[in-house]
């Protein structure tokens, strides 16, 4: 990874990220630069997963893989666009 990571380098705010990857070594990647920029991180396994989650609570960003078992990342997208709140 180079320096300039854009937004999230010059973002002042904390933010609530839910990472939906079905690999768990890139999960845990996407999570240690979102950590290290100072975010909050969730994960989850799969769309389905995700879905859960989302509807316990509100995230600022969502980052999502698009090939997942079960839902993937654009049905995931479009049921977000739906379903969510504010």
């Amino acid at each position: 990874m180079g320096r300039n990571m854009g937004a999230l380098q010059t973002s002042q705010a904390v933010l609530d990220a839910l990472v939906v990857e079905d690999d768990p070594d890139i999960a845990q990647v996407v999570e240690e630069i979102l950590l290290a920029e100072g975010h909050r991180t969730v994960l989850a396994p799969d769309g389905r997963c995700a879905m859960d989650r989302l509807g316990q609570r509100v995230y600022d960003l969502v980052i999502t893989d698009v090939r997942m078992p079960y839902i993937d990342g654009l049905a995931l997208f479009r049921w977000l666009r739906v379903h969510a709140q504010g």
